[in-house]
């Protein structure tokens, strides 16, 4: 059997395209099944030629090149933004933070999603450490921040 499978070196990268496929039904991340075509680019190379380094070659470039000209429009077409749906530095305002540092008009340092930023206060008296806000507006850098209504409790992240 094992004879069989080095006379037929296709046999060996069909399973490589059956494995590295069952893995991407459960990754769905694209990335196994580009390799999965570079598989089966290999499959069709070891039916010219014997040698395994070629067919290695063929696997190895086919794969690379499907992970970076096909995947990207793949998981750009197939997982489209969502109405609504904010990411980045639009998805931190509306977050609380909570002051390390005086937080005036012109500087200061608050806890945003357990990182330090460099924060502003929008306007108003200067909110004081420990005080907590909420994120108005990201500016570059800065946490353009607002105080948080008091209400006796820290705010929920």
């Amino acid at each position: 059997m094992i004879m069989w499978f080095l006379a037929n070196p296709w046999a060996i990268w069909l399973i490589v395209v059956l494995l590295l496929a069952l893995i991407e039904m459960f990754s769905l991340e694209f990335f196994c099944l580009m390799m999965a075509g570079g598989a089966v680019v290999a499959a069709v190379t070891s039916y010219f030629t014997g040698n395994w380094i070629i067919q290695v070659l063929a696997f190895a470039v086919a794969s690379l090149l499907l992970i970076i000209l096909v995947r990207p429009s793949l998981m750009r077409r197939l997982t489209p933004d969502l109405p609504g749906t904010r990411n980045n530095v639009e998805a931190l305002i509306g977050r609380p933070v909570q002051v390390l540092e005086t937080v005036t008009e012109l500087q200061g340092l608050v806890r945003l999603e357990g990182d330090t930023w460099s924060a502003r206060l929008r306007d108003g008296a200067p909110l004081q450490p420990g005080a907590f806000g909420r994120v108005v507006e990201i500016d570059g850098a800065t946490a353009v921040v607002e105080p948080e209504p008091v209400s006796g409790e820290a705010p929920a992240p």
